[in-house]
């Protein structure tokens, strides 16, 4: 799931609610809250629960895959052969998905949340979301603006040459520069796309090489309809019926003809068996198991609280906007990434605050200090990390919620923003174009021109419902002695009363105001009275203050951090794999049914199930079949696998999931709630990853959309039994 950005604002505002700097803290008027320490249940678990190295996951590097576990687990242990021809053939899709090659003429299989916005940037006045995109040849092929696809080509460890020497917290700028310098120096000399990944929380530093391809066009994308089949109802659920995909394609550095690309995959016809093993190749975004017990208690009494109430904040808001079609047509991928995001944080913060998961890490934790502590060598270098991320979080907790309500960048409230940025606009004239920072350019100073003294582009109605939720935020988690509180919020005022009355005093939606001010310079800043400028002007100059202080406190715990990660790898003995860092990696496991509410649940899912759910809920609208689906009905051949479930340690969308032949066998779409738990400690359990089967894809190509040309691009083996 990508942050998301609300098109509706008067900028391009992302929302980066799942990111790290996100933080939070103390609620209402009460001093900060202390973090709890671990209660009596999680005691108890963590006294029956062993320290199994697998509670790291089994996320793998291509470079170090566990070939004798998977022997084991297996009897299958993939050759070199093998590795590498899935590791080419898997790619990264932008910033934050993964795919497949599928052709040697340049085709990558994805899913259609990966496409969205490509869709809808090349949409133009249509809405080809809904419509679905099928291009009749390679010249209607639409080049997606500003996407790129990785190839990984090469990979090979650099700390020794990072870092030769122990470092301190004051070091990392140092080894920022020389991490610059080998990404530099590796891209003149291969002419590749070259990133140094922190692996074990940075304790060991991999090179890796990617052949990046740069024109990359959408080749097909089905109607939004039945990528997202059964709505809101089957995110995170199984069993699932959606048609999830999307078909992209990269060109040569030309951008006319298709890219040659010999390693890609051959697709796999046949359903799965129960506890057939498959790999997931992706390159998953992030997970947080090397994080220490006082992290996770950070982010279960503080982060997480904080994230749910802005997501639910939104939530409401974009409903509130489905009412009005023209509005839901701009913001609809926005909506489909704010519930997304709001059921993995409920999710997520429930694991938290289960017994069995914090259990199962502080009985980590424990096992790993006594081993440090057990070794006078490892105790004198690694003994006192844990005790410093705590005091770390401690800090973080208090600074947090200020951290927040000081952030345009968070929730992007209108009047705050324009009140913002005409303090940055005018504070920038003021300087001399030398002594601006780097950011202010000229050109990005003429766009803050224009969008400051042009017409406001906003409703007042939604307008005063993102002040509403800075409102919230302000009144929740803010002392009321704070400035930031008294500025805003009167005493015994609630959100509804403040939002009104700031409101309607201020004049910053009016652009001849905007435009007043700019005339009248700082002067004319510093006199005014409108209370939301006013409350702006502390926001930013209080977020430029904090901004440098979290800094500090982020450098640090980045240090302490890597110091973690090497005392783990210090104290065992087998291979415990690292948490996800948008490197490739090969993740583990089988197809395998678990039981839920005592019944159990169907390995994969056919296009018989997708019909009957439409007819079952014929009067559901997220269940409403397209209509290129209804007309085609009698050629499609009903007993085709279309979705199923893995165990494998797989959270990205668009992972390619791989048999022991090396066919690709479907595209990871994202997972069932039960999963959400493993990012924090690998359980399994009945955690599961959802992917759609190839051959739907397949079948829906050929038979519902009758998209030759792509069909006979494709290789799939229909015979593997």
């Amino acid at each position: 799931m990508r942050p998301c950005s609300i098109a509706l604002l008067p900028v391009a505002c992302s929302v980066p609610l799942l990111a790290a700097a996100c933080a939070s803290g103390s609620r209402g008027d009460a001093e900060p809250v202390p973090l709890r320490a671990p209660d009596a249940a999680t005691q108890r678990v963590a006294g029956r629960t062993a320290a199994d190295p697998h509670l790291l996951g089994r996320l793998w590097t291509f470079e170090e895959p566990p070939l004798d576990a998977w022997k084991a687990a297996y009897d299958f242990a993939p050759d070199e052969r093998w590795l590498e021809r899935v590791q080419r053939a898997a790619v990264r899709v932008g910033e934050y998905c993964s795919g497949a090659i599928v052709s040697p003429d340049g085709l990558i299989l994805t899913t259609q949340s990966c496409v969205r916005e490509c869709i809808t940037a090349t949409s133009g006045e249509r809405d080809d979301l809904a419509r679905g995109v099928n291009p009749r040849s390679l010249q209607q092929e639409r080049q997606c603006p500003g996407l790129h696809i990785d190839q990984l080509v090469g990979a090979r460890d650099v700390t020794d040459d990072v870092r030769p020497a122990q470092t301190t917290a004051g070091d990392q700028e140092e080894e920022r520069a020389r991490i610059a310098e080998i990404e530099r120096n590796c891209g003149v000399e291969t002419g590749r796309v070259c990133q140094v990944a922190r692996l074990w929380n940075g304790a060991r530093l991999r090179l890796y090489q990617y052949q990046r391809h740069r024109t990359v066009k959408l080749a097909f994308a089905p109607e939004l309809q039945v990528a997202q089949f059964a709505g809101d109802d089957a995110y995170l659920a199984w069993p699932r019926h959606s048609l999830d995909f999307a078909l992209l394609r990269v060109y040569d550095s030309a951008g006319r003809s298709p890219a040659r690309t010999p390693a890609h995959f051959v697709l796999r016809g046949a359903p799965p068996r129960e506890d057939e093993p498959m790999f997931v190749a992706a390159s998953p975004i992030s997970t947080r198991r090397l994080a220490t017990v006082a992290q996770l208690t950070y982010e279960r009494d503080s982060r997480q609280p904080q994230n749910l109430l802005l997501l639910q904040s939104l939530a409401h808001i974009l409903d509130a906007i489905d009412e009005d079609p023209e509005a839901m047509h701009m913001v609809r991928d926005d909506m489909y990434n704010v519930r997304g995001s709001l059921e993995i944080t409920r999710g997520q913060l429930r694991a938290l605050q289960d017994s069995l998961v914090a259990g199962a890490r502080l009985s980590w934790e424990n096992h790993v200090r006594a081993r440090v502590e057990a070794e006078p060598t490892l105790r004198a270098r690694y003994g006192d990390v844990w005790d410093r991320i705590a005091a770390i979080q401690a800090t973080k907790a208090r600074l947090g919620p200020r951290m927040n309500a000081a952030n345009m960048q968070i929730i992007g409230a209108p009047h705050l923003i324009y009140g913002v940025d005409l303090r940055r606009y005018l504070r920038a004239l003021a300087q001399a174009p030398d002594q601006r920072p780097q950011s202010l350019t000229p050109e990005y100073l003429a766009r803050l021109e224009e969008f400051l003294t042009g017409e406001t582009r906003v409703s007042e109605a939604l307008a005063r419902r993102f002040l509403g939720i800075h409102v919230t935020l302000v009144q929740t988690w803010i002392a009321a002695d704070d400035p930031i509180h008294t500025t805003l919020i009167r005493p015994g005022e609630d959100a509804t009363s403040t939002v009104q009355r700031v409101a309607d005093a201020t004049k910053l939606l009016d652009p001849a105001y905007r435009r007043a001010l700019i005339k009248g310079g700082l002067a004319a800043l510093a006199d005014a009275t409108d209370p939301l400028l006013r409350h702006a002007i502390l926001l930013d100059s209080l977020h430029e203050e904090l901004s440098a202080t979290w800094r500090v406190l982020t450098e640090e715990e980045q240090h302490e951090r890597r110091r973690l990660g090497e005392a783990v790898l210090a104290t065992f003995d087998t291979p415990v794999a690292s948490d996800a860092t948008f490197a490739p990696r090969l993740a583990d496991g089988t197809v395998r049914t678990y039981l839920q509410n005592d019944v159990r649940v169907p390995t994969y899912t056919t296009f018989y199930g997708l019909y009957e759910r439409a007819q079952v809920f014929a009067g559901d609208p997220a269940s409403a079949l397209p209509q290129s689906f209804q007309r085609r009905r009698q050629e499609v051949d009903l007993t085709t696998p279309l979705d199923f479930i893995i165990t494998a340690d797989a959270f990205p969308s668009g992972g390619a999931v791989v048999d022991r032949d090396g066919l690709l066998t479907g595209i990871v779409l994202d997972a069932n709630r039960e999963h959400l738990a493993n990012r924090f400690v690998f359980l399994g359990g009945d955690g599961r990853a959802i992917a759609i089967h190839t051959a739907a894809v397949v079948e829906a190509l050929a038979s519902i959309y009758r998209v030759d040309r792509i069909v006979r691009a494709i290789q799939i083996r229909k015979d593997k039994q």
